[in-house]
């Protein structure tokens, strides 16, 4: 006979079961990364979107797993090399509909919806949503080395990428608004790509914090402080710089630059000195007192590392660095209030000289003479030389380890070539065939100027939506057309002095010359530019049409990198026809089938995992459905 409280105790088990089906039921809808085949991973969005990737090296390949909070479309793609915007990137984009995965191979010329890769080289491994839990997980794969001019390269060291996703758990590829950023991973290594440390024994350090800069509830702010270095004790040998970013406010920290500065009366020095204040790049302004930048950090970047033989010198001397201005760049499109940074700089130094001092050599315009831009124009561009003539100069070669090119708003592309002897190509030393101003950094470079080569820099602006001329300037409104080298052994002149400036003056007397050394009055009669480079530098190859799928290889050299990057994209709004259209090139979850190491298809695991979780759901709802 049963007890009076047996319907109870039914009653319990009745509820535990119905709460134990619940549970497995959500548990088996519920999705994840399987972190034993994809055993690396960076979170790119808090709470937002989480990249997961694995490496075989030795079959050319690279499987991504995207993770994201959203039921709409997801993208990813590799950003155009040296600048990490969203034009010149190699993008997929993947949506779940229906159950259904798929993925599309798309490149960007502009800020504007991706275009559709004849040539479809990113390939679905697996594709699911949690509609509940409202994530995505889309799993591709594609090789490291690229295939056709709409491709990039994927090589070890830091390569910058740029993401986003529907802004309104649409798959319909549209405008992300902030669903969307850039920065740079390290997705494998080789010996060339490891950063080298330093292995002075006798180092010391000392951080710099702008300390409490109050950055205002506006979209763009830029914002200065200045600092003494340490120089009393004799000079001293820079060999590091790290960045210090508030993870208060890391994501309104946009970029920011460490210039070279000097204390002269009425300069930045004096002028930032006590607090962070408003301000304009000092870049190109003699009465700033400095003179170049020392580092640059963008989204995603890292620490400056001076080669082992070289450094820059810290000294009272007229050529040392004494002190140093930190030029911030700060994004808040949302203009919230009361946000305070302290964001700052960690530099390393050695009283142990090195063997060699190092220098910063700027070509193009350092002095911003040359003529008005004209409006209207897709693609006007400038030429300037640093010529043989002045190379011929120098007491010894150089090698160049860094290399900055510098433009503002209306810049397009921008890129410098080195002639042996100034006659034979060398090919470009730096280029950036899709400049971006909000993603400005310095890239690593090895290349050897010899006495005599003749370096050629050229500008390309897209002054379109101008309708007045654009000078040469300071301001951010105005345009500059500047390479910056970072190279050792450090060159003097004849009068011992830094060797700053190779590069165009328009000399009000005798017109545009060339000027090579310390100041605007070392003048060399040779005509700007002194042999202009063959015509065509204007084409951009990333993007070009016509090649065989599997033809032709873009080799991405300048992507490895010493800094980086949040603006960039991978869709904007107004999306054209062209996506819609072409999705018979997608490619789908029950085309294709990419096996996966251990696995005879790319999704075969996982299901597995997803049946287990099935089959235990299921037991606890019939349990449930006999006791109730």
């Amino acid at each position: 006979m049963m007890s009076s409280s047996s319907p109870q105790r039914i009653s319990l088990l009745c509820i535990i079961t119905t709460l134990l089906a619940s549970f497995a039921a959500f548990a088996a809808n519920a999705i994840s990364v399987d972190s034993a085949l994809y055993p690396h991973k960076v979170v790119l969005m808090e709470n937002f979107y989480t990249l997961h990737w694995r490496v075989d090296v030795p079959n050319d390949d690279i499987f991504f797993a995207l993770e994201v909070n959203t039921t709409g479309f997801v993208g990813f793609g590799i950003a155009e090399p040296t600048s990490g915007s969203m034009p010149g990137a190699d993008v997929v984009i993947g949506s779940v509909r229906s159950s259904q995965a798929t993925v599309q191979d798309m490149y960007t010329t502009e800020f504007a919806t991706p275009l559709m890769d004849e040539c479809q080289d990113w390939h679905l491994v697996d594709g699911r949503e949690d509609s509940t839990g409202g994530v995505t997980i889309i799993e591709v794969t594609r090789k490291l080395h690229a295939n056709d001019t709409r491709d990039r390269d994927i090589p070890p060291g830091l390569v910058r990428i740029i993401y986003s996703f529907s802004a309104s758990n649409s798959d319909t590829l549209g405008y992300h608004r902030s669903n969307r950023g850039f920065t740079a991973v390290r997705f494998y290594e080789n010996t060339k790509s490891l950063p080298v440390q330093y292995t002075d024994m006798d180092v010391s350090t000392a951080e710099y914090h702008v300390n409490d800069a109050r950055i205002p509830a506006q979209a763009t702010t830029y914002m200065c402080r200045s600092f003494a270095l340490p120089v009393s004790s004799g000079p001293s040998h820079i060999i590091q710089i790290d960045p210090l970013v508030d993870p208060v406010t890391k994501p309104y920290v946009h970029h920011f630059f460490i210039h070279s500065c000097k204390n002269i009366s009425g300069g930045y020095v004096q002028q930032y000195y006590s607090n962070p204040a408003v301000c304009s790049t000092p870049v190109g302004r003699p009465s700033s007192g400095c003179t170049s930048e020392l580092y640059a950090w963008a989204m995603g970047g890292g620490s400056l590392i001076v080669p082992q033989e070289a450094g820059y010198r810290m000294s009272n001397a007229t050529d040392g660095i004494s002190h140093i201005v930190i030029e911030l760049h700060y994004s808040n499109p949302n203009r919230l209030p009361n946000l305070v940074d302290n964001s700052g700089v960690r530099i390393h130094w050695t009283p142990n000289l090195r063997q060699y001092d190092a220098g910063v050599l700027q070509l193009g315009d350092p002095f911003l003479t040359l003529d008005d831009i004209p409006a209207g124009k897709p693609d006007f561009q400038y030429e300037t030389t640093c010529p043989s003539q002045c190379t011929r100069q120098w007491s010894h070669d150089i090698i160049v380890f860094q290399d900055f090119l510098h433009m503002h708003e209306l810049g397009d592309m921008i890129w410098t070539t080195q002639w042996s002897n100034g006659t034979t190509s060398l090919g470009p030393i730096n280029r950036i065939e899709y400049y971006a101003f909000a993603q400005q950094q310095i890239s690593a470079v090895t290349k050897v100027i010899k006495r005599g080569d003749r370096l050629n820099t050229h500008c390309a602006w897209n002054t379109m939506s101008k309708s007045t001329p654009t000078p040469m300037g300071i301001e951010t409104t105005d345009e500059m057309c500047i390479d910056f080298l970072f190279y050792y052994p450090a060159l003097r002149t004849s009068s011992n002095k830094a060797y700053s400036y190779c590069g165009n003056l328009n000399h009000p007397a005798v017109g545009s010359v060339s000027m090579c050394g310390a100041s605007a009055t070392d003048v060399v009669l040779v005509p700007q530019p002194s042999v202009p480079d063959p015509t065509g530098g204007l084409v951009k190859q990333f993007g070009l049409s016509g090649d065989a799928c599997g033809g032709t290889v873009i080799i991405d050299d300048s992507t490895s990198t010493s800094a980086s990057p949040t603006t960039a994209t991978t869709s904007v709004a107004n999306p054209d026809t062209s996506s819609a259209a072409a999705v018979s090139a997608t490619t789908t979850a029950s085309a294709v089938g990419v096996p996966r190491e251990g696995t005879t298809s790319g999704s075969s695991s996982i299901h597995r995992h997803h049946h287990a979780k099935m089959i235990v759901a299921l037991f606890f709802i019939i349990g449930a459905m006999i006791l109730c």
